[in-house]
C-alpha cells in the first residue's frame, strides 16, 4: 500500500486545505445523498457540513501524497464535550471508498492515541451499519491505549 501519513487538524486548518477561496469551491468534489445532505466524493460522513458547525471539532487525517498534492484517504472527527465532566467524543471515522478494507481504519485509530487526552474518556458515537459489521467499537477498545473507551451501547457512565 502507498505510504500513508497522518496529520491532526483543527476545523479551520482543514477548511484551509479543502476549500479553494479563489474559485469558491471545494478541492474534493461534493455529492449529495438521497436526503440532499452533501458529502465529499468517496466518503460517507466526511462533509462540507462539518465546517458549518460551531463545535470545536478536531480531525485526524490519513493521507497520501500524489504528485506533491495531498489525497485524503481517511478521517476521524472528534471533539471535547461537557463543562463539569469533560469527555472526548468521537463523531465519526470515515475511510475513502477506494481504501476500505486495506487497514486504513486500524492505522488511523492507532495514530489517534497520540492526540487523545488520557485524563478524559473517549465516548464512541452510535455505529452505522458498516461500523457494526466491522465491529468498530471493539476495534477502538483494542487499539486505543491509556484512555478509557466507552461505546454507545455500554452501561451509563457514572
Amino acid at each position: 500500500m502507498t505510504d500513508i501519513q497522518f496529520k491532526p487538524y483543527t476545523k479551520d486548518e482543514l477548511l484551509e486545505l479543502l476549500y479553494d477561496y479563489n474559485n469558491y469551491g471545494w478541492f474534493i468534489p461534493v455529492l449529495y445523498n438521497d436526503g440532499n445532505v452533501p458529502y465529499f466524493k468517496g466518503f460517507h460522513y466526511f462533509s462540507p457540513e462539518d465546517f458549518n458547525a460551531y463545535e470545536n471539532s478536531k480531525y485526524l487525517v490519513a493521507y497520501i501524497l500524489e504528485h506533491d498534492k495531498i489525497s485524503i484517504v481517511g478521517v476521524i472527527k472528534y471533539s471535547v464535550y461537557g463543562s463539569e465532566y469533560q469527555y472526548q467524543g468521537l463523531s465519526y471515522i470515515d475511510i475513502q471508498e477506494l481504501y476500505k478494507g486495506k487497514g486504513v481504519a486500524k492505522l488511523l485509530i492507532s495514530e489517534l492515541n497520540k492526540y487523545l487526552d488520557d485524563k478524559m474518556i473517549l465516548k464512541l458515537s452510535f455505529l452505522s451499519k458498516e461500523g457494526t459489521i466491522c465491529n468498530l467499537n471493539q476495534l477502538f477498545k483494542k487499539l486505543i491505549h491509556g484512555v478509557k473507551v466507552y461505546a454507545s451501547d455500554d452501561p451509563i457512565i457514572k
